[in-house]
């Protein structure tokens, strides 16, 4: 995929990121692991971006990400696979041979990196908001259904409490006649 460098930039350093943490990860190289295991990286998680960064040898932070992972098409999970405590996956789907391993400090840490990481494509939010849409519509319909049926018998109670008979006054359910509010002679007059 290819990306404009400087916007990836600004992206990493401008935007406060959900969530951001030193993880030992180790990537895959041709489907294999590299020989040198696990590399501390530090992470920004902005968006469905996953930012990361080279940590030099007097614990500093470089100012520039080596590298993003764009968060699309893949799936995050516990590790089952390794005996590592505290590790989880990271597995894109068109590429399943490759995957990256991560491991936190904290059994709490590292389900909260797999939420976050679960939770942070845009195919999630566009789930979520197609979720919301359907609910808000089932309401809607609900709601119209009832005021449909309220207005038919508040129309229906309305005929039948008041029968109009040619020639007449109206008549009210109960058979007793309405007072006109104009003579029959006044009618006459016109």
């Amino acid at each position: 995929m290819r990306f404009n460098e400087n916007d990836m930039l600004e992206i990493a350093t401008s935007r406060k990121p959900e969530l951001e943490g030193r993880l030992q990860h180790r990537s895959p190289h041709n489907g294999t692991f590299r020989e040198s295991a696990f590399c501390e990286r530090f992470f920004k998680l902005v968006g469905n971006l996953l930012f990361y960064y080279r940590i030099s040898d007097l614990s500093q932070i470089e100012d520039e990400p080596m590298g993003v992972m764009i968060l699309e098409n893949y799936s995050v999970f516990p590790d089952s696979t390794t005996n590592l405590p505290f590790a989880f996956e990271l597995l894109f789907h068109d590429e399943p041979e490759k995957r990256h391993i991560f491991t936190t400090r904290t059994e709490d840490d590292m389900a909260h990196w797999v939420k976050m990481l679960q939770n942070s494509s845009y195919q999630h939010w566009r789930d979520q908001y197609d979720d919301l849409i359907s609910k808000l519509n089932s309401i809607y319909d609900q709601k119209h259904k009832e005021a449909s049926f309220m207005i038919k018998n508040l129309s229906k109670n309305r005929i039948q409490s008041t029968t109009f008979i040619p020639s007449r006054w109206p008549v009210t359910s109960n058979n007793s006649k309405v007072k006109p509010t104009v003579s029959e002679e006044d009618l006459i007059k016109f």
